[in-house]
């Protein structure tokens, strides 16, 4: 996690600055701000206002919604399904089906377990 990009950027708009909470920068890391994206436009941006900026914690707002503005438009990523999935559901099934005779799997789940074990032979729970 290298944070001297926005530290550089400060000593460069305020030397003081660059030495007081740096950690907060590592918050904004952490909290899934990139630097390039977020971090440093945001900080030249509010730096370009306000001359006598004495912390770092002064850009934190603005920095996470720059994030969240930025995550927001960034097309939503496929989820990956887990391949072990349906083995595991088939299990948790055949469990109740084989040992619950008082609760009655829904039809939906019970045609999707006979499917399940056609195909993939019997489920043991």
């Amino acid at each position: 996690m290298d944070i001297s990009p926005a530290v550089d950027l400060a000593l460069l708009y305020n030397p003081k600055l660059a030495y007081k909470d740096i950690v907060t920068i590592k918050l904004w890391l952490n909290d899934g701000a990139d630097m390039d994206k977020d971090i440093l436009p945001t900080m030249k941006q509010l730096m370009g206002k306000n001359p006598h900026i004495g912390t770092f914690s002064y850009f934190t707002n603005a920095i996470f919604e720059a994030r969240i503005k930025r995550e927001s438009l960034e097309p939503l990523k496929a989820v990956e399904k887990d391949p072990d999935f349906d083995r595991r559901k088939a299990v948790r099934m055949a469990w109740v089906r084989d040992r619950c005779s008082s609760i009655r799997i829904p039809s939906h789940e019970a045609k999707w377990l006979e499917e399940y074990e056609a195909v993939h032979g019997k489920v043991k729970a």
